[in-house]
């Protein structure tokens, strides 16, 4: 592979130890997390439509859920919108 064209961006592996592993376990473990952050969540801006377009894959695969004229109205929308779906789903 060239150096020149493509620099050092390959990560260099290092042992991290049971320390990090425990915090590791730890985080990913904590039963603080929120159902509805389980689920992927993201903010496409749509050229056709001229607004910024909610998707949730996991929960509504068929497409768009929301949408708003800036990415942070559009992503609180979708965020309400997934917290109503888990909530209802587990009652």
């Amino acid at each position: 592979m060239c150096r020149a064209k493509f620099g050092n961006w390959f990560p260099i592996w290092r042992p991290l130890g049971l320390f990090a592993f425990t915090a590791a376990k730890e985080v990913i473990g904590s039963s603080d997390m929120k159902a509805q952050d389980r689920y992927l969540m993201f903010v496409h801006w749509s050229e056709q439509d001229q607004l910024y377009v909610g998707y949730c894959p996991d929960l509504f695969p068929a497409g768009g859920v929301c949408h708003g004229a800036t990415s942070v109205e559009a992503y609180g929308k979708l965020c309400e919108i997934v917290e109503d779906t888990v909530k209802t789903s587990e009652e």
